[in-house]
């Protein structure tokens, strides 16, 4: 029987954090801090045995969590857009070198 990783388990809560961050942008909502989430275990919980952990896995991570921080502090909508589709994007490079089986979940996420 399969049992997700800790990574794994981090992940799904990543989707349903950025789902919800799209949802609220789709509604031309302002984006509170009531909404950000803190994604420190990205470098620290265990991944699937298959996925193994480099350098270029640490740089595109740090390019998640920066541009997710920055949507809370941009100043306009059209930059959200942009940083939230950025933060997509850093999601989609990852899983391309290590586990694409999600892709087509997390292209479904990018702000059109």
């Amino acid at each position: 029987m399969y049992e997700a990783s800790d990574l794994v388990i981090l992940m799904r809560q990543m989707e349903g954090n950025l789902a919800h961050i799209k949802a609220e942008l789709d509604a031309d909502k302002a984006l509170n801090e009531e909404s950000r989430q803190e994604f420190k275990g990205l470098f620290t919980e265990t991944p699937s045995e298959d996925v193994v952990i480099d350098s270029s896995y640490m740089v595109i991570g740090q390019q998640f969590l920066d541009n997710y921080a920055q949507l809370f502090t941009a100043s306009d909508k059209g930059s959200m857009r942009h940083l939230f589709n950025s933060t997509i994007s850093s999601c989609i490079s990852c899983h391309q070198n290590r586990c694409p089986g999600p892709i087509k979940r997390i292209k479904k996420l990018a702000i059109k």
